[in-house]
């Protein structure tokens, strides 16, 4: 053999030494990484989201984020509770992306049969839809005649409390609305004569919103009954999570009052 064939055989064994350590590095690093990222894991899924509809400042999220942290601490999982529109919280719950809401009424169910969402069998939380208008002596005192009224009406597009109060008819004319604060303002403004709006979202919005004109309460159609809906992979949280809630919530519900 030559000194070049020797020089190459030489190298070709460095080279080769060379890969298979690396291999060697590459499987050690990879079973280094793996109790890590499994450990990850294990610590996302002892933790529950919710969305909700209601927002973080007000009483009502406190006192239920309050109750929810506590009954899920005593299931040994961490919560939180992050405050999203309406439609935006309903659709992250739906989608997985959230672990449930926060508070749905009772019918949303049998308004969405597509969810899989499972209704926690505890009521949270009790509310009134409630009409304001912007034409002074006007009152509605019920259903029947909120749906025969032939004024403008305007609601909070996707709470299926709001449009389950409607006839087909009826909700085919009425608006549906990004959020309670504009349909405040189109309402102050006589774009729509009446507006149905959660009665703890006027108390809290009144007081902080400019309106051109002045706009009055005209009744109650409607109370409603809020249940937490968990996505199905909790499915086996429910019955300890229904003895928690009901161990900590008011008969009826926590009121907005």
């Amino acid at each position: 053999m030559t000194n070049r064939h020797a020089s190459l055989c030489v190298f070709s064994l460095i080279l080769l030494l060379c890969i298979a350590s690396t291999h060697a590095d590459d499987s050690q690093t990879s079973n280094l990484l793996e109790p890590a990222q499994e450990k990850s894991l294990s610590i996302d899924t002892k933790k529950i989201y919710f969305s909700c509809w209601i927002p973080s400042t007000s009483r009502y999220f406190i006192i239920l984020e309050g109750i929810y942290r506590e009954a899920f601490a005593a299931l040994g999982y961490e919560f939180e509770m992050i405050h999203r529109p309406m439609q935006r919280e309903i659709y992250e719950a739906n989608q997985g992306t959230s672990d449930g809401v926060c508070a749905r009424d009772i019918s949303y169910l049998s308004g969405a049969p597509q969810s899989p969402l499972l209704r926690v069998d505890a009521v949270v939380a009790r509310t009134e839809l409630q009409v304001w208008t912007h034409l002074p002596g006007i009152k509605i005192e019920n259903l029947s005649e909120l749906n025969a009224s032939p004024l403008r009406v305007g609601y909070v597009r996707g709470s299926s409390g709001n449009e389950k109060i409607f006839t087909k008819e009826r909700l085919a004319t009425a608006q549906a609305l990004l959020d309670a604060e504009i349909g405040l303002k189109m309402l102050s403004a006589g774009r729509i004569d009446l507006l149905i709006i959660i009665d703890a979202t006027a108390k809290r919005l009144l007081p902080k919103t400019q309106l051109r004109n002045p706009v009055y309460n005209a009744g109650t159609v409607y109370s409603q009954q809020l249940y937490v809906h968990l996505h199905p992979r909790h499915r086996d949280l429910i019955p300890a999570l229904t003895e928690e809630l009901r161990r900590r919530i008011p008969e009826g519900g926590v009121s907005t009052e």
